[in-house]
């Protein structure tokens, strides 16, 4: 996973230097990643090709990339969420706005690198849509988010994306196989079709249940679960509870693949790869609004599962959703 993680961005880096050098270079970019530290490294490295006063662009030892390493270049700001809120305020933007509209200190670029960019207040984001629209000249921005689902979909369209997914690929779990084939067939609209699959969803559930029950009814004979029938089914119910979480885990990831699709992003961004195809099928005609309501109902599956609430009746009305 590493390997291809960071393929990607040697490759998303080859481009950007590419891009730069030809004079092309977008003015606005959303790094989606897994891991925070992968898109504020990939700017890191961006900042340090364009602000290096070297031959080699990066040298990696002129003044100007150590103090883009050292996030302490004057051009560049680096905002991230205050940490009573959890978020970046509009104060927070407000200076981002004033500072890029100034002139630079060092006569070239300036910058701002938003960390966790999806956590914006919505006055934070209106405050940015003009700098983002219109930023003066010479100005880049880099937007960095593990959870570019929660990012409004204006802010995604006036960027250039680049994906830094790493991370789990699909499971080795007993029941994967049967998920994966119970995925590629989701309902693309219909309360019925919903219905079914709930249907079919919860025989899956069940036949986990069957086999956890099996698997340790052939434990030996002073396991002390079967000491009682008690101690029996609260072994079985946490086992059944860990599956079925990991189930909507997976599921929940499906969905958010079907999200990136219909922003446009690669398949090298999607968790579910092998079924690009698939997830690009389904994706289909989706909305950003449709598709961010459906990563939501898979979540909202798993909570009220774990609230003891009627199974069944958890899973129509998720499935229902997933195919309104």
């Amino acid at each position: 996973m590493k390997d291809s993680q960071t393929s990607q961005a040697d490759r998303a880096l080859e481009y950007f230097r590419a891009a730069a050098e030809s004079d092309r270079l977008s003015h606005a970019w959303l790094v989606a990643c897994t891991d925070i530290l992968d898109g504020s490294g990939f700017a890191e490295k961006a900042l340090a090709f364009l602000f290096c006063g070297g031959l080699i662009k990066p040298c990696g030892d002129c003044p100007a990339c150590r103090q883009v390493a050292a996030h302490k270049h004057a051009d560049i700001q680096w905002v991230e969420p205050v940490l009573k809120s959890r978020r970046i305020s509009i104060e927070q933007m407000l200076e981002v706005n004033s500072r890029l509209a100034r002139s630079s200190y060092s006569g070239g670029w300036k910058a701002a690198v938003l960390l966790h960019a999806d956590r914006m207040t919505d006055e934070a984001a209106n405050a940015f849509l003009k700098t983002l629209e219109e930023p003066s000249g010479r100005t880049i921005l880099f937007l960095v988010t593990d959870s570019i689902e929660d990012c409004l979909p204006t802010i995604l369209s006036r960027c250039h994306r680049v994906a830094l997914q790493r991370g789990e690929r699909p499971g080795t779990a007993v029941w994967m196989d049967d998920l994966l084939a119970f995925m590629r067939t989701l309902p693309s609209g219909g309360c019925a079709e919903g219905a079914a699959h709930a249907a079919e969803l919860a025989a899956l559930i069940d036949r986990e249940r069957k086999r956890i029950e099996q698997e340790m009814e052939d434990r030996p004979a002073d396991d002390d679960s079967k000491k009682s029938k008690e101690i029996f089914e609260a072994r079985v119910s946490a086992a059944l509870r860990r599956e079925r979480s990991e189930m909507l885990r997976q599921l929940a990831l499906w969905q958010r693949d079907i999200l990136f699709a219909s922003q446009g992003l690669g398949d090298e961004a999607f968790h579910f790869r092998g079924d690009a195809e698939s997830i690009r099928r389904q994706a289909q005609d989706i909305t950003w609004t449709s598709a961010r309501a459906r990563v939501q109902a898979v979540e909202d599956m798993s909570r009220r599962l774990e609230q003891n609430l009627n199974p069944i009746t958890v899973l129509e009305l998720g499935m229902a959703a997933l195919a309104g």
